[in-house]
Formats: C-alpha cells, sequence, structure tokens
C-alpha cells in the first residue's frame, strides 16, 4: 500500500504491475505508517474489471491453474482473472497441458508469448545456430 501523489490518496499497488523504477518522495521518516488492515483493504477492493477464462487442461499437475479456478468440468476450468498478460504467462507455463478455449484476446496473449520460444526450438532442431538466423 502506498500514497498515491497523482490521485491524492491510499492505493494498494501490484507489484506485478510495477515498472521501472519507484520514486521516492519527500525526507527519511517523513511518511507515518498508518494504522490499516492492509487484508481488509485490499479485499474490499474488486478488480477494475474481471475477465472469465476457460482453459481446457490435459493430464495430472498443473497446480497453479487448477489453484486459481473457479472450476473444472470435463477437463476444462473457469479461471476469474483481472490482469490479461499475468494470465497468458500461467497457462503459456503449462506448455502443451493447457489450452485457452476463450476469450479470443486471451488465445491471442498465449499465442504471441509461445510463438518465439516455438521458432527457437525449431530452429535448434533444424541444426541452426544463431548466426545461421540472422543471415
Amino acid at each position: 500500500m502506498g500514497h498515491d501523489l497523482d490521485r491524492g490518496e491510499a492505493r494498494s499497488f501490484r507489484l506485478s504491475r510495477v515498472v521501472g523504477a519507484v520514486d521516492v518522495s519527500g525526507p527519511p521518516g517523513a511518511f507515518q505508517r498508518p494504522d490499516v488492515d492492509l487484508l481488509g483493504y485490499v479485499a474490499s477492493r474488486g478488480p477494475d474489471s474481471t475477465q472469465v477464462a476457460r482453459v481446457a487442461v490435459y493430464g495430472p499437475g498443473l497446480g497453479e491453474l487448477r489453484r486459481i479456478a473457479a472450476s473444472e468440468a470435463d477437463g476444462v476450468l473457469t479461471i476469474h482473472y483481472a490482469d490479461l498478460r499475468w494470465m497468458a504467462r500461467i497457462v503459456a507455463s503449462a506448455g502443451r497441458s493447457a489450452r485457452v478455449l476463450d476469450p479470443p484476446e486471451l488465445v491471442d496473449a498465449v499465442v504471441a508469448r509461445l510463438t518465439p520460444t516455438a521458432r527457437a526450438a525449431h530452429h535448434l532442431a533444424a541444426g541452426e545456430s544463431d548466426d545461421d538466423r540472422r543471415a
């Protein structure tokens, strides 16, 4: 939790969304830690928008996907999420054991994450070096 200088109010920040350096404002000791129930504060605020993904899963394991799923029926997980990039990373990390059925923007995000890896694997299997690919 921190104080958003632009909004002029207390705000919670997802560490996964913080990019780059954090600007410190004021002299050391200028901030007094408030007496706040942080878990209660964060729990009271829902995500700005929630999406629902349907992800087909194959085989055992897939602990993280199964852990965040709201339900599982016939090998299809229903997962509520707010951050498209985070969700794409989680699904992509499952490799061939998971396939997004919908929404289409999540399908595209997972494909975009996996395409460079698939290309590199194809070139390695063909015996090409990095120099061969650049030529």
